[in-house]
């Protein structure tokens, strides 16, 4: 019983995955969801309390790893232990953003649901909490390193930083669907702003 209810789940976010990637939250209908995964829309709601807990359950996963892709944690990286050099914090910066390709390439639909079509939603400001979530992790590799080279930058250089590349990574997203496409050009681009990073730290 309990396999037949996961499969039963598992063919309503398959719908409602595409119903929002097509519609967004606010345009998505419980009803077409319905009729595309062949359940009554009445057994949805066993499943969901309304939309908004279905839209979750589609965008919530990919949204946690997202920002847990962007907060570094030093028991996983040993980031405590790394000598803080501009290169160093460079370097963790580029294998940081190479977990955030990944997701972005396994959660691609969920990626594109969550940033562009979460209107009404509690998730409507993801972008911004990705930038948020890399501009505290760059001012505290900046405040390590200025304890270094006494460098003083202004913290609101690198909110722009990180709006910037989030927007370039997201534009990557939404215009290549193949895999190695994203991966290739996203890791060219971060690469580009790896090397800004660079200097900024210098």
């Amino acid at each position: 019983m309990q396999v037949k209810k996961e499969a039963v789940r598992r063919e309503m976010i398959a719908s409602a995955r595409k119903e929002f990637l097509k519609y967004g939250f606010t345009g998505a209908s419980m009803h077409r969801i319905a009729a595309d995964s062949g359940i009554a829309v009445g057994n949805i709601y066993r499943y969901y309390n309304n939309k908004l807990d279905l839209f979750s359950a589609v965008v919530k996963p990919a949204y946690d790893d997202l920002l847990g892709a962007v907060l570094l944690k030093k028991s996983a990286d040993n980031s405590d232990k790394i000598i803080p050099t501009a290169g160093n914090i460079t370097k963790l910066f580029v294998e940081q953003m190479a977990e955030l390709i990944r997701i972005m390439i396994e959660q691609r639909t969920e990626l594109l649901i969550l940033i562009d079509h979460s209107a009404d939603t509690k998730f409507v400001n993801s972008k911004g909490a990705l930038a948020g979530a890399i501009t505290h992790q760059l001012k505290d590799a900046l405040r390590i390193v200025s304890g270094i080279n006494k460098k003083n930058i202004d913290g609101k250089i690198l909110r722009a930083f990180s709006v910037g590349l989030i927007e370039g990574l997201l534009d990557i997203v939404r215009h290549y669907k193949s895999p190695r496409a994203i991966q290739q050009t996203a890791e060219q681009y971060i690469g580009v702003f790896a090397g800004g990073l660079n200097s900024i730290f210098k």
